[in-house]
């Protein structure tokens, strides 16, 4: 039989998220003898990684009479006007989560061309660390001047590129600041990771505690903090609760390495969130992520996060996932 030639379509360019997707599909197609090009002229089939990338002028020459599938990253409906110009030029659609599902086929995708795929998390990367007191020491964070205050972490971007001071709603920072200042003082912010500017901003004029980890800079530091992934895991590690309030996302990935890595998450309802966590770990409002970080810290969650520890061990499978890549690959091959 013939190797399937596939020309893998997109990147960040920072080894963020879109790299890590790259990563991960590259290597699914390879370990089951897909012919992977690096020469787009040459693969009749094109496999994108980031959907609205294909809404730029030059795909539409190059990449006239190739089958394409491509990944919904995030859901569309903010790019209503992007989508509506492209769908047509997508033979399958790969969805991460039940609500980009039903974007699609209200939008008129035919459930032949969906392949369901949620984004991949490395278990190798992201794992329990017991050594909670060498972290502390590694990160020079003085565990004593800490007087016993619990962590809450995020590693989201939080800023916009454009302009630093400003929030990206997608990410919702303003729901994190608020739960801050709801919450009493005994408790200290974990950040990291680049475009941080606007969260650190805000926590400093509350004067809400917080322990940044990167290099301090006033300008873009979307080159200089992006963490690798053994060092994200480290800080979960730390951390006591992560938590993600945004609005909208694919994933987040975040939930998946929080998860693994034995710290409990409090998510809103965003993305993939109900598909990996127990209820108990979806909140809404501002309140409501109060009351429920309260009761983690008063250990009222095990039970409920054992149960989610399993689900997400469950669905973020390697071998599954791989499995997936390569069903949207050869539903392309079918068309």
């Amino acid at each position: 039989m013939k190797k399937k030639c596939v020309y893998v379509l997109g990147n960040d360019g920072f080894g963020w998220s879109v790299d890590k997707d790259r990563e991960n599909i590259i290597r699914s197609l390879i370990l089951n003898g897909v012919d992977v090009t690096k020469n787009i002229f040459r693969a009749k089939y094109i496999y994108c990684v980031w959907w609205d990338l294909l809404d730029n002028w030059k795909y539409k020459v190059l990449l006239r009479n190739k089958k394409i599938c491509a990944v919904l990253t995030n859901c569309p409906s903010s790019k209503m006007k992007t989508f509506l110009k492209i769908k047509d030029r997508i033979n399958i659609w790969i969805y991460a989560n039940n609500k980009q599902r039903d974007f699609l086929k209200k939008n008129g995708i035919d459930d032949s061309c969906l392949v369901y795929n949620p984004f991949y998390v490395k278990e190798s990367c992201f794992k329990k660390i017991d050594s909670k007191n060498e972290l502390f020491k590694k990160y020079k964070i003085d565990k004593s001047k800490l007087n016993n205050k619990f962590i809450i972490s995020t590693f989201q971007r939080d800023s916009l590129g454009s302009d630093l001071n400003k929030s990206k709603w997608q990410k919702n920072p303003e729901l994190a600041i608020d739960i801050f200042n709801s919450l009493k003082k005994d408790f200290v912010v974990l950040l990291a990771g680049p475009r941080r500017h606007f969260i650190k901003k805000q926590l400093t004029k509350l004067g809400i505690e917080f322990i940044y980890i990167g290099r301090e800079v006033d300008g873009d530091d979307i080159r200089i903090n992006n963490l690798e992934s053994s060092i994200i895991n480290d800080l979960y590690n730390i951390s006591d609760i992560s938590i993600v309030t945004s609005s909208s996302e694919g994933g987040p990935k975040a939930i998946i390495e929080s998860v693994l890595t034995g710290t409990p998450v409090v998510s809103t309802d965003v993305g993939f969130a109900k598909e990996f966590l127990d209820l108990d770990f979806i909140c809404e409002t501002k309140e409501e992520f109060v009351t429920r970080i309260k009761s983690i810290i008063n250990g009222n969650h095990k039970e409920s996060f054992t149960k989610t520890m399993e689900r997400t061990k469950s669905i973020n499978n390697r071998i599954d996932y791989e499995k997936r890549v390569i069903s949207a690959l050869d539903k392309l091959c079918q068309m």
